[in-house]
């Protein structure tokens, strides 16, 4: 049903020394998870900023080029099962803002790192990944377009705006006061509407998110572990390694060990 094409982590001034890609014509669904960069991705005339944690669906036979330099997990492949295709493929949004990078990263990070050996199992395993995230995809998109959420509706931009402000600071000392006033709402109002539009509370989007960086510096980067608490906005080394346990079941260091696959 899913046929893989090739799947990796995206660096773009790896590949290209000019800030712009030439348009080409897509050959199989495209799927990116964006970790870090500016610019933007065009999709058949479209442009779809690149941010933190926003996940690109590319679909066969666009158009798309990059504008910008980025960073991305990347997984393509094919679907040989119409049925599947038109129910959970063609009706996702190209661009979709995740509300869990937490769960989605760690999806891509294993699709992309240790099981792209190509053992016997991989294409198993891909297949389920891929069916996974089309489901936390589809989740993401029902909350956050309304649902049993529409009376909210109207805070939509407010709110995608105090998004953006937490992921690109995220590494700052961030409170509910500063956060809620970038979407003009009151601190108690503003916590009710984003859990409401996002599913998720803003304390647990930002810890997420901190932990979504930390896992990119442990596995792209060879950043000592006190510089990365700091970078990700962890108070402490020891608080970064209390949340690990807690969310990862494991440390830091060794989430490098595991993890640490292009350096």
């Amino acid at each position: 049903m899913i046929q893989i094409i090739k799947s990796g982590y995206f660096i773009f001034e790896d590949k290209f020394s000019k800030p712009q890609t030439q348009e080409r014509i897509t050959q199989s669904y495209e799927l990116e998870l964006c970790t870090a960069g500016q610019g933007c991705c065009v999709i058949d005339g479209e442009k779809y900023p690149h941010h933190i944690n926003r996940i690109l669906l590319a679909k066969p036979n666009q158009k798309r080029y990059s504008i910008g330099r980025f960073e991305c997990y990347y997984i393509h492949f094919l679907c040989t099962d119409s049925e599947f295709e038109n129910k959970y493929l063609k009706t996702l949004a190209t661009s979709i803002v995740s509300n869990n990078p937490f769960e989605i990263l760690s999806i891509f990070t294993n699709s992309c790192g240790k099981h792209t050996n190509k053992s016997e199992y991989y294409f198993l395993y891909m297949d389920g990944a891929i069916r996974q995230l089309l489901s936390l995809l589809h989740e993401v998109s029902f909350s956050f377009d309304g649902g049993s959420h529409s009376s909210y509706q109207k805070y939509r931009l407010l709110i995608l705006n105090a998004k953006d402000y937490l992921d690109s600071d995220f590494g700052d000392k961030l409170t509910l006061n500063s956060i809620s006033s970038v979407a003009n709402l009151s601190p108690n109002f503003f916590r009710i509407v984003f859990k409401e539009l996002m599913g998720i509370s803003p304390h647990q989007y930002l810890l997420n998110l901190r932990l979504f960086k930390a896992k990119q510096f442990l596995s792209n980067t060879d950043y000592l572990l006190s510089d990365i608490a700091v970078l990700c906005g962890f108070e402490t080394q020891p608080y970064m390694n209390y949340v690990f346990r807690k969310y990862e079941n494991t440390t830091p260091l060794q989430y490098r060990v595991e993890n640490q696959i292009y350096i």
